[in-house]
């Protein structure tokens, strides 16, 4: 994978999720991490950088790219003409996303296979218009319910049991595991990238396996997120808004009350 073929993916995120993404590369790998801290991508083909680059994905110019100090700097040939750009470079860097990295996959990632899902699937049966997709499983397979946390409004997507045992909607059979919640944008966005993905469902964090790359995703509590950037910084008690319902009391018809959920600490 080239250079130039990250910053398609971080401007297709960017485009068709709203997904600003940093994208940071060094060596044979490289780090795509949406501007809402959610999704933390890693790729390990990538044709050899020497040097660190990073940029914002609305900044990629064609051709090629170097760090200037606290500057990336795109410069390219066409027409005769030479064109250079400098933008102000990310202040993430690549050491800190590899960090990261490692931290969430040690700490908050499960390596049991739980299920692989088809782009396909998402594209005829999500509702991108709802902000969640909770992933269920419930008498040896997976189902999909997507909810409104105000309106009630419910989505279950399920096969029929005659033909759970093949594995249903999935490409392979779903193992079990307790039930897991992602935003709907994260999950399409990355399903836009491969055909099909292999999901490993964690308790807080998840992840997702294509041919070329790995991705963290950061799972949701209520309408609330882990984000990548938090995960790394341990845990706080945080406050559901008083008359707020959770997907519990939303499936059972009963009104939320005001409690405490463990939640992310963005204060180290």
């Amino acid at each position: 994978m080239k250079i130039e073929d990250l910053a398609v993916i971080g401007a297709q995120m960017s485009k068709n999720y709203s997904m600003d993404a940093i994208l940071a590369a060094k060596g044979n790998v490289a780090y795509v991490l949406n501007s809402e801290c959610t999704v933390l991508l890693q790729y390990i083909d990538v044709a050899d950088v020497q040097d660190e680059v990073r940029w914002k994905s609305l900044d990629w110019e064609r051709g090629t790219a170097r760090m200037d100090g606290d500057e990336v700097v795109f410069s390219g040939e066409s027409g005769g003409c030479k064109r250079t750009k400098r933008c102000s470079a990310p202040t993430t860097t690549f050491s800190q996303l590899e960090e990261a990295w490692k931290v969430l996959m040690v700490n908050y990632t499960s390596d049991t296979a739980n299920l692989t899902m088809t782009a396909a699937l998402a594209k005829e049966h999500l509702d991108d218009s709802l902000s969640h997709v909770e992933f269920w499983f419930e008498n040896g397979t997976a189902v999909i319910k997507q909810r409104d946390l105000y309106s009630g409004t419910l989505i279950t997507v399920e096969l029929p049991s005659s033909k759970r045992q093949v594995g249903g909607f999935f490409s392979t059979k779903p193992q079990p595991f307790e039930r897991t919640s992602l935003r709907t944008k994260d999950l399409l966005a990355l399903l836009s990238l491969e055909a099909s993905l292999t999901f490993c469902l964690g308790k807080n964090a998840s992840t997702a396996k294509g041919t070329k790359f790995t991705a963290i995703i950061s799972n949701c509590v209520y309408d609330s997120l882990y984000t990548v950037e938090e995960l790394t910084n341990g845990w706080k008690e945080q406050e559901v808004r008083q008359g707020e319902q959770s997907p519990d009391t939303k499936a059972e018809g009963t009104e939320g009350t005001n409690q405490t959920q463990q939640g992310p600490n963005t204060n180290g």
